[in-house]
């Protein structure tokens, strides 16, 4: 009996022992990225540092949030390679899913499950001064020759999608396309080269893929023009304005549908008559709408107005996600209290003024953050933030559009930029980084 009382205790012990320990609640994965961003900035000399730049297909909001996670483990790592690579003179680098050299000598792209020794290599290969200086030489002498056959283009670049042999190639086969020609006119204001045919909203830009053979190019900017581009598309717009229009501003109150400009007008048709077909539920009728934007990709809620959806997704699929945006009563109560929010904070005891993102930002969220600032400054009185941050600005940091900006904003010399869905433990912990060093260390 007394064997087995005893093994029993051993059996306990050891299952004690083994057992794995109470999870602490992780770092918050954008709130990381802005402390790691400052250093860097301050240690390396970095500019930008961009999470996933030329990610087109992100899906929908819970699947951006991977990418997120992802770009803040790339830039740990990458913090640790800019300290083993010394000397160089990068200021600009993307965490994203292969290593790439754009834009000249100061740009990279870097794989966000690379290795600290892969980084540090990569980071750390010295590009010769004559080799850099034959690079723009070629590229100046080229661009003039493309500029002296076409008129009136203003502005001819490489997007920073492509590497820097990619980007001569590209003017090196429009220059052999243009050689025999004349200056002749053609109807756009720029020409880009990049990885694909079709880039940007503007409709007097003309991409061209890097890749393409001459005769493609050279026809790209003289057999077609922007009213014949774009003709088919005012079409499209035209048949889904005739046929869902008085549906869309009737029962939705929707200010604008658009579509992608990679879409096909069949493709933009396409998701109109799902987003038509999705719009005779009630509780979509219930809900603000001011924009709508049909995508190749992805699907999200992007504030109590605009939404995006995948050109093919099912009406019963777009039904699901936009169930989840806030009612119009409730949108419009949200609002009003993050209003109020905002003026009672005002000047409180921190130093800082506190706002909500403009963009991408749901009204509930912010009110979410509001409360945990505000249960913040009554667990500290006496914090005050140090120099030179004045003002603090939630982000809705699921979207990697939205951390982009906050990570590179022209602001981020004065505004501490924090993710809306931190717990009050995370603000807490992040915003301790930014107080004065005399300031009350908060007990977690």
């Amino acid at each position: 009996m007394n064997s087995l009382k005893a093994s029993l205790k051993l059996f306990i012990i050891l299952c004690w022992f083994f057992a794995s320990p109470v999870a602490a609640e992780t770092e918050n994965y954008f709130n990381g990225l802005v402390k790691l961003k400052a250093g860097m900035e301050r240690d390396f000399g970095l500019e930008r540092l961009e999470c996933f730049p030329f990610k087109k297909n992100v899906g929908f909001i819970e699947d951006q949030i991977q990418h997120v996670e992802k770009c803040y483990q790339g830039a740990v790592v990458l913090n640790q390679a800019l300290g083993d690579a010394r000397g160089h003179t990068i200021k600009v680098i993307g965490v994203g899913e292969k290593f790439l050299r754009t834009n000249g000598f100061h740009t990279v792209l870097i794989p966000w499950d690379a290795s600290r020794e892969e980084m540090a290599t990569f980071l750390g290969k010295k590009i010769s001064r004559e080799e850099q200086v034959r690079l723009l030489d070629s590229v100046r002498e080229l661009k003039e020759k493309i500029l002296s056959k076409i008129s009136p283009i203003r502005t001819l670049y490489c997007t920073q999608r492509i590497s820097n042999e990619d980007c001569l190639r590209g003017y090196q086969t429009l220059a052999v396309g243009l050689a025999d020609m004349k200056r002749k006119t053609a109807g756009w204001s720029e020409v880009v080269i990049s990885d694909s045919w079709r880039e940007g909203d503007d409709p007097e830009s003309r991409t061209l893929r890097y890749d393409a053979p001459a005769s493609e190019m050279k026809k790209a900017l003289f057999q077609t023009d922007p009213s014949s581009l774009w003709a088919p598309v005012k079409k499209g717009y035209e048949v889904i304005d005739k046929k869902y229009g008085k549906a869309f501003k009737e029962d939705l109150q929707l200010a604008q549908f658009v579509c992608a400009p990679d879409l096909s007008p069949e493709e933009c048709g396409q998701g109109a008559d799902n987003f038509y077909r999705a719009a005779s539920d009630p509780g979509l009728q219930g809900k603000f709408w001011g924009r709508v934007r049909v995508d190749r990709y992805n699907t999200a809620i992007l504030d109590d107005f605009h939404g995006q959806i995948r050109y093919d997704l099912a009406p019963e699929e777009i039904v699901r996600v936009f169930s989840k945006k806030s009612p119009k009563r409730e949108a419009e109560k949200f609002t009003v209290q993050g209003e109020r929010y905002e003026t009672l904070t005002k000047n409180n005891s921190s130093g800082l003024r506190v706002v909500c993102d403009l963009v991408g930002m749901q009204a509930r969220y912010c009110v979410r953050a509001y409360e945990n600032f505000i249960e913040f400054i009554k667990s500290g009185r006496d914090y005050q933030v140090a120099a030179p941050w004045t003002n603090l600005m939630f982000i809705d940091a699921r979207q990697l559009s939205r951390v982009n900006f906050a990570l590179n904003s022209k602001s981020r010399r004065e505004y501490i930029y924090v993710d809306a869905h931190s717990s009050l433990k995370e603000m807490k912990r992040f915003m301790q980084t930014f107080a004065r060093p005399e300031g009350p260390v908060f007990k977690l």
